[in-house]
């Protein structure tokens, strides 16, 4: 996985999701519904790199009631399927929101994962429109105040982040964090200070389980890109126009002039 991303931005257009390695196949983010189908799972989890976005979920919002994945990229070896799936054998009259957290405790309890970069949470996708219509404002409030440059780049260089690769230009922030550090950057903007705030509200409602370690200390569970408009312009712009997030909401707007 490559989080919403469609391509590598180094060589031709090889990387989506799903990718097979025998066929040179993937997924790209648009396709996931199609992919999916029209009866909707239950539970949605992503064993893959850095799935566990804003913009992967609200695409497949209609395809899940709930989505398990990573903001970071994961341990190759994958979850630990006996660790998760032992809680389904054992109360399989449970809820599916309560199952759903076996796969946050499973990754973390798996002691030979200590040394990575474990996140994992569940997120329910009867929440993303109202998180998505946060952002909405959050996004128009940035647009209008237009806060100094230096404090949109301290913000971005001080937000969790998430596999920061120049090759990949993947600029992948935790939103809660984000939102953290806008309110508090940009104390002097009320109206921007107040959007970061419900974000915060609505960010809370969505995410129903997370958990992480201490090498990705300042997650919360759900990411979102957070690039610089001269990046996403040269190489993410269209791509995300074509995603239900880019769509809905002015966060592309927000990222085409970002500093």
């Amino acid at each position: 996985g490559n989080g919403w991303l469609n391509r590598k931005r180094d060589a031709a257009p090889t990387r989506g999701v799903s990718y097979d390695d025998d066929l040179g196949t993937f997924i790209r983010t648009p396709q996931l519904p199609a992919a999916l189908g029209n009866e909707p799972f239950d539970i949605l989890a992503w064993d893959a790199s850095l799935m566990q976005m804003i913009e992967v979920a609200y695409e497949i919002q209609d395809q899940a009631r709930f989505i398990a994945g990573s903001e970071e990229s994961p341990p190759g070896e994958g979850y630990p399927y006996d660790l998760i799936f032992s809680k389904f054998r054992d109360n399989p009259d449970d809820t599916t929101k309560n199952l759903a957290k076996a796969f946050v405790d499973g990754i973390l309890a798996v002691p030979g994962y200590g040394s990575r970069k474990i996140t994992q949470s569940v997120v329910d996708t009867s929440k993303l429109r109202a998180l998505a219509t946060t952002l909405d404002t959050l996004a128009g409030e940035l647009l209008g105040a237009s806060p100094p440059a230096a404090d949109i780049q301290w913000i971005r260089a001080n937000t969790q982040s998430y596999s920061d690769s120049a090759p990949m230009h993947r600029f992948f922030r935790d939103i809660y964090d984000l939102c953290l550090n806008i309110e508090s950057r940009l104390a002097a903007y009320q109206s921007v200070v107040s959007a970061a705030v419900a974000v915060r509200t609505a960010f809370s409602d969505a995410v129903v389980w997370e958990g992480h370690n201490a090498n990705s200390p300042k997650s919360h569970g759900l990411s979102i890109d957070f690039s610089p408009g001269s990046d996403f312009m040269t190489y993410n712009a269209l791509d995300y126009a074509g995603l239900r997030f880019g769509a809905d909401t002015r966060w592309n707007e927000w990222l085409q002039v970002a500093p």
